[in-house]
């Protein structure tokens, strides 16, 4: 297993980070004081003012900017559909960042303004389980978003080492969807909610990243855009009559499902059909899994074909949270940051790449091309 979890003192978290061995640590007693209690009603609070607090900073469009010459690449990470992650050197103070490079060329006047969407959804999000943006430039060749570097890479990577444990794969959960939760409230549907988009930091939290597929909807909003990855994609998303913000919970469904079970909960389905009423579609499950665990039922309901009868629909993320599925898991834990998440997986080792195949250069060119607001 990649994974264990624990909730730990302050004392006990600093002979944790003494020790060699991980393992899931037995708790003794302990009371909830002033400061916890304040960060619960903090918490609530920044929910009821994230709407507004993100539409100022995305009307403001104003993430700091910086030159490439001031990060010195340590090392390729990933390449996805739009770009390439390296891991960089911040030179002024020696911080380590995340750094993703579009081409320029990659976009066509029609998938433009998703770049400049992408930049300022981003910079606008602002929550501990939601990726930030901290710098946003450009020169003649290329885009660049700079974010807090994931030391222990995505989701998928600790899928790949190992089936999670149940209970690993709840708090996992639990961590998704008080981001979801956020992202909501501020009036954005994710849509692309999957393993290689939730990424593992140093102090064992995770954070939703890659923003590009995002949309700025309310709860009643309906939208018809073909996006995202099938896989992880509602069944209203195929077909014409539009989807709303509770496809994202869908997905939520999916990654859980995929994380605790090591396979899809619809593998070979033919998504041209129509989705079936209430939850008549089951998903396949593992033959170990016994249909009255809570385990069993959440899933069912979380991917229900019908969007109307999917759990979360009538009472947003409070609804999945009190399924009998998270029973025992404390969320409170996670906003006041009691929970710890402890890596058993080494940090990921960036590949070397030659500067001149990969790493992009001040090329010295006029930019001929400006993404004008970016």
């Amino acid at each position: 297993m990649g994974i264990r979890y624990s909730l730990i003192s302050s004392e006990e978290r600093a002979q944790a980070q003494s020790e060699e061995l991980i393992r899931e640590a037995r708790l003794r007693p302990f009371k909830l004081g002033d400061l916890f209690r304040n960060k619960q009603k903090k918490y609530k609070k920044e929910l009821l003012t994230a709407r507004s607090r993100f539409q100022s900073r995305f009307e403001a469009n104003a993430c700091p900017k910086e030159q490439l010459e001031n990060f010195r690449n340590l090392g390729y990470v990933s390449r996805g559909a739009f770009g390439i992650v390296f891991k960089v050197k911040y030179l002024r103070d020696g911080r380590v960042f995340a750094l993703k490079q579009q081409p320029k060329q990659s976009f066509n006047e029609a998938n433009r303004p998703r770049a400049l969407k992408e930049k300022k959804v981003q910079y606008a999000l602002q929550n501990h389980f939601v990726l930030e943006l901290v710098f946003a430039f450009q020169d003649a060749e290329n885009l660049y978003l700079i974010s807090p570097y994931a030391e222990h890479g995505d989701l998928e990577r600790f899928m790949g080492a190992g089936r999670l444990s149940e209970r690993v794969v709840k708090l996992l959960g639990a961590q998704m969807i008080l981001g979801l939760e956020y992202l909501h409230s501020c009036d954005v549907c994710y849509r692309d909610l999957k393993p290689n988009n939730v990424f593992i930091f140093e102090d064992g939290y995770l954070k939703l990243g890659d923003f590009g597929l995002a949309k700025m909807m309310r709860q009643e909003d309906t939208t018809y855009t073909f996006t995202g990855s099938p896989r992880y994609m509602a069944p209203e998303m195929f077909l014409e009559d539009g989807y709303q913000r509770i496809v994202d919970f869908y997905a939520l469904g999916v990654t859980l499902f995929e994380c605790l079970y090591d396979q899809l909960p619809f593998a070979g389905r033919n998504w041209s059909d129509p989705p079936a009423e209430g939850r008549k579609v089951i998903p396949k499950f593992p033959e170990h899994v016994d249909e009255e665990s809570s385990a069993f039922d959440f899933f069912c309901w979380l991917l229900a074909d019908n969007p109307n009868f999917r759990l979360g629909v009538r009472h947003g993320v409070n609804g999945i949270k009190e399924h009998p599925f998270f029973d025992g898991v404390e969320f409170k834990y996670f906003i006041s940051k009691r929970a710890r998440l402890r890596v058993l997986l080494p940090p990921i080792n960036p590949a070397f790449v030659e500067r001149e195949q990969s790493w992009p250069r001040p090329s010295g060119l006029e930019d001929i091309d400006p993404f004008i607001h970016f």
